[in-house]
């Protein structure tokens, strides 16, 4: 397994170009600074804007000045069953073994909120790569859009101008008996 000493942050305005050939071809981890230039790309719904005051009083909001808007996302999706991977509770890392647990996406977002009553999401991993898992399954291992994300697929492009002419796939291997 690499690791990562430090990820390169990029604009979302990088071409499509330099982005397949600096981190796809490379399977190089890299962290989006922002929103997807995009016009179909709703994100702007999963955010609000937060307004920073600065001396002397002078408002600044911008790109780096958002916060998640979970009662959006719970509308949208919370009604989806997601898998949560809690964290190992030696190891302190995910992507153990460590058995994932169902539960409503719209629970999920009360955690992560710390409403009463929910246990703390700060120790849990939303993942969606259930095809492992639930392998009775068959059609929700071959969807490109697992849940919470086929809720809110209307909200992103299919293809991401980033991506140049990439495009969303799931390919399921299955050995043959």
């Amino acid at each position: 397994m690499a690791t990562y000493s430090k990820l390169d942050n990029i604009p979302p305005t990088t071409s499509a170009k330099e982005f397949f050939e600096t981190y796809i071809a490379k399977r190089q981890p890299v962290v989006i600074q922002g929103l997807l230039d995009d016009e179909s790309f709703k994100a702007k719904n999963w955010v609000s804007p937060l307004i920073v005051l600065r001396a002397p009083f002078q408002r600044v909001t911008g790109s780096c000045c958002v916060k998640t808007d979970l009662a959006y996302l719970e509308a949208k999706a919370g009604d989806s069953d997601v898998l949560v991977e809690p964290m190992h509770p030696t190891a302190h890392q995910f992507g153990t073994a460590v058995e994932r647990v169902p539960m409503k996406f719209g629970d999920y977002l009360k955690q992560l909120r710390g409403e009463s009553g929910s246990k703390s999401a700060s120790h849990a991993y939303l993942t969606t790569q259930y095809a492992a898992q639930d392998s009775d399954d068959e059609d929700d291992s071959l969807t490109v859009l697992p849940p919470p994300t086929d809720a809110l697929e209307h909200d992103f492009p299919r293809v991401p101008r980033l991506m140049g002419n990439l495009f969303l796939q799931q390919r399921l291997h299955r050995p043959s008996m």
